[in-house]
């Protein structure tokens, strides 16, 4: 056995999903849905059946539209049911940033209805009574340097003077807080959270089937395509939606794919960059443990450029996550570093097994915000949430459905953007691994640093 406690013969062997997850081990039970096998008629065509697309379909469900989901996969495959299940608000860019970025009126709107994420999140939960151990205990921002640390205390005042309730941390109380010495201070912003991320899609599946939405799986999409005007059909539609057994004829199409967009629609898929992402779960911890890491059950992010995020579950494991590189096909070799990440900041934990380990991909945008778009008449997508989507697209298939029932773009609290492509995309792997290679050498020289420094106070 070695430090990941799998084989050595299956360390190279190809990642399998989710069956590896902590998440489908231990989340309810799925709603029973067919694959799509016949040609049918609907308002509505959501493609991708995460998050996103089943609260979009929800929120117009509950309207009275009619509404159809083509999964390609299993219900939660993706990153919607491999996601660590963190419930943080806001974006990556501070409320300051925001407006910096898009002015005192779009950029303060932004930011305030990301700021609103979460607890419309948790409200949206309680509302359709989702069973998913929602838990709304709070996220910490936990600093490892005194130049993050600076930058989290800026945010900090920032988020307080939007009426976040956020509490500064110093170098003791963060501490005790995590249960480690790795940390100098930081800031607990109470509006956050954690569900199981698996049993959240699923139950959101349950609510869509429940107010009359079909849902299809294992029904990918081989062709999106505006129908002629003038050409005879059964149905009222401008949109023909093919997949490999039927089809679906709609007025209107939502394409809610994220890191797995295809070609379905030109340019979409070179708008977001998806990045793998490795969780390892310990056996359920001591109640010893358990009282000394993370003993009132927040959810944490570090301050590295390659940030670690990790969290507890309700049997008491701990899962901690982190960059997986850029293979299309990661291997349990891809996960060492998150290993380490444990062994590093938790050093009373490394004689626990780690009982599973799984990856997933989130979609990362060249400017760390989320994509809202209007393409084509009738045609609607959001793509690319940069590790913030259980909260994001969430409230984005409120948004979603605002735009669909003929809301104009002035009324969504955020902007909906042309489709751009970034330049150069399809290399994008070759410069985003020498960054990673940078940034991950920048975190160790510093933490070397602070460990020279903690080691003498």
């Amino acid at each position: 056995m070695n430090e990941l406690n799998v084989p050595t013969n299956e360390f190279n062997s190809k990642f399998t999903q989710p069956s590896a997850s902590l998440w489908s081990s231990t989340a309810v039970a799925a709603p029973d849905t067919l694959k799509l096998s016949e040609h049918i008629c609907s308002d509505v065509v959501v493609v991708g059946g995460g998050i996103t697309g089943l609260s979009t379909a929800i929120h117009l469900a509950e309207l009275g539209r009619q509404v159809v989901v083509l999964e390609a996969g299993e219900l939660g495959e993706a990153a919607s049911g491999l996601n660590g299940g963190q419930v943080i608000p806001g974006l990556k860019h501070s409320p300051r940033k925001l407006v910096k970025m898009f002015g005192e009126t779009l950029g303060g709107e932004i930011a305030s209805a990301s700021q609103a994420s979460a607890k419309y999140t948790f409200d949206f939960i309680e509302r359709l009574n989702i069973q998913c151990e929602a838990q709304q205990g709070g996220w910490i921002k936990a600093c490892h340097d005194q130049k993050s640390l600076d930058e989290a205390l800026d945010d900090a005042q920032d988020l307080s003077r939007h009426g976040a309730s956020i509490e500064v941390m110093d170098t003791e109380q963060i501490q005790q807080r995590i249960g480690s010495n790795k940390f100098i201070g930081g800031y607990l912003d109470k509006r956050a959270g954690s569900v199981q991320p698996l049993s959240y899609t699923r139950e959101l599946c349950r609510v869509a089937l429940s107010l009359g939405v079909k849902v299809y799986t294992n029904s990918p999409v081989v062709k999106l395509s505006q129908k002629d005007p003038a050409a005879q059909s059964e149905c009222d539609s401008s949109w023909s939606v093919l997949t490999e057994s039927g089809s679906v004829q709609a007025t209107q199409v939502v394409l809610a794919t994220n890191a797995k967009t295809g070609d379905l629609w030109p340019k979409l898929k070179k708008t977001v960059f998806p990045m793998n992402s490795f969780q390892i779960a310990t056996k359920p911890l001591s109640k010893e443990l358990l009282d000394e890491i993370l003993p009132q059950g927040q959810v944490v992010s570090d301050s590295h450029r390659m940030l670690s995020y990790f969290r507890k579950d309700s049997a008491g494991r701990l899962i901690l996550g982190g960059e997986g590189g850029l293979k299309d096909v990661p291997t349990l070799k891809d996960a060492a570093g998150i290993k380490k990440s444990i062994n590093r900041f938790f050093p009373q934990l490394k004689n626990i097994e780690s009982e599973f380990i799984w990856s997933g991909q989130v979609a990362i945008t060249a400017d760390y915000l989320p994509k809202l778009s209007n393409p084509a008449t009738g045609l609607y997508s959001a793509i690319g949430f940069n590790g913030r989507g259980v909260a994001m697209a969430t409230l984005m298939g409120n948004y979603l459905s605002k735009l669909i029932r003929g809301a104009h773009e002035s009324e969504i609290p955020f902007p909906v953007t042309r489709i751009k492509a970034v330049p150069m995309h399809s290399f994008y792997k070759l410069g985003a691994a020498a960054v990673m290679v940078g940034m991950s050498l920048q975190d160790k020289i510093e933490d070397a640093r602070m460990d020279k420094i903690l080691a003498r106070d």
